[in-house]
């Protein structure tokens, strides 16, 4: 019957994948749209909040329930720090989704869920902002049976009302979960700078036996004597795929300084890291942590996050965010932290 589940999902969703294709700084944006008290909603005053936004349908028969279900179940795991997060299901389907039938649907999940709605204009606006697809499968004007397909992604936005991840349809709700806590974790003012933190404690790097991309086991200590910059990303991670490309072009400028390099994926499968490097190639190693328990074995803020391992296996530094790493100012600071971790 795996099957036929398989076949009822396809009804409502669309791109199953989860990645946009699409620069990472042109996604998201500020909306108005009437929330199912009736009340209009601005993203804006939301701001400092980390937000949940998911776009679905009253009438979807499976896609959209399980995916709220998981964004309900994230805000009750989150307790006392659930007063940090807006979870907003915003409807694709306005002919049908009124105010009076969000009001009905919405609790049914979560008392802290906002059910959104408005003009089919005004959700274009918003669904085009967010690069979300929408087909509805209408058989002529008067079919009030209709299925819509959508874009089933869960948009995370930080407390700047930034897109800062883009989760596929199907993870498991404890891995939105970890998501969500580490944007709630992110300190916006560390998160923009350039500079490299220090840990306050000695760190051990986890133990962790790894896979490479063509399967081989990876294991992380077989580098000690050399220092190691390990990057932690993730392709639905707009932040990630943006300093990828610079990642990369400082690549042989460190190894010629006896730097190890590793991308380290998170919860992801081998199929979809190999179809993302197709568009965003990795010229060192890539690993792959599908379980994604790197999130928290590792002193993870966020995704990305890049730890720099002395010639010991110690963590002596840890960068969160997004960085331009071939930039002359943030070589300057490797190699200069490289000088210290080694003395």
């Amino acid at each position: 019957m795996k099957w036929l589940a398989l076949l009822c999902m396809s009804l409502c969703l669309l791109s199953p994948v989860g990645l946009v294709d699409v620069d990472s700084g042109s996604i998201g944006g500020d909306f108005t749209l009437t929330d199912h008290h009736g009340e209009t909603f601005r993203l804006q005053d939301v701001r400092g909040k980390v937000v949940l936004l998911f776009f679905g349908y009253t009438y979807c028969p499976d896609v959209c329930p399980d995916s709220l279900g998981k964004i309900a179940k994230v805000l009750r795991e989150l307790e006392g720090e659930a007063a940090q997060v807006q979870a907003l299901f915003i409807s694709v389907d306005p002919e049908r989704d009124t105010v009076e039938k969000l009001r009905d649907y919405v609790p049914f999940f979560s008392p802290a869920l906002l059910g959104l709605t408005g003009t089919p204009e005004a959700i274009r606006q918003v669904t085009d902002a967010y690069h979300a697809q929408i087909r509805l499968r209408k058989k002529d004007g008067q079919d009030s049976h209709y299925a819509v397909d959508h874009t089933a992604s869960i948009y995370v936005l930080d407390r700047a009302g930034k897109v800062s991840s883009i989760i596929p349809f199907g993870f498991p709700a404890e891995h939105i979960l970890d998501i969500v806590r580490n944007t709630i974790g992110i300190n916006e003012a560390e998160s923009t700078s350039t500079r490299l933190e220090a840990l306050p404690e000695k760190t051990t790097a986890p133990v962790m036996q790894l896979a490479d991309m063509q399967g081989k086991p990876y294991r992380l200590h077989d580098h000690t004597g050399k220092p190691v910059l390990i990057n932690l990303w993730a392709s639905w991670c707009p932040p990630c795929r943006a300093e990828l490309p610079s990642m990369n072009r400082a690549y042989p400028l460190l190894s010629a300084e006896g730097v190890t390099m590793l991308a380290l994926n998170v919860g992801e499968n081998q199929t979809a890291v190999a179809n993302f490097l197709r568009d965003y190639p990795i010229d060192f190693p890539v690993l792959l942590d599908e379980s994604g328990a790197s999130m928290r074995q590792w002193p993870v803020k966020g995704l990305p996050t890049t730890f720099l391992l002395d010639g010991k296996g110690n963590i002596v530094y840890r960068a969160t965010g997004e960085r331009e790493w071939d930039s002359d100012e943030v070589l300057e600071q490797l190699r200069s932290l490289l000088k210290r971790a080694s003395g």
